[in-house]
């Protein structure tokens, strides 16, 4: 099944801010460096498909 660009990357965006709504879960077992770098390189990530999007 082949999926159209367009299509990958809202899926992609809403898989990210959902990641990004419930980051609050994760952050007692993870480092709070670790945390703020990776909620980082989800927003950053959300950011460029938002971009890509328009």
């Amino acid at each position: 099944m082949k999926i159209d660009k367009r299509a990958a990357i809202t899926i992609a965006k809403h898989a990210t801010d959902t990641a990004i709504k419930n980051s609050e879960i994760v952050r007692p077992y993870v480092k709070p460096s670790h945390y703020r770098r990776g909620l980082l390189a989800l927003n950053a990530l959300h950011y460029a498909l938002r971009i890509a999007d328009k």
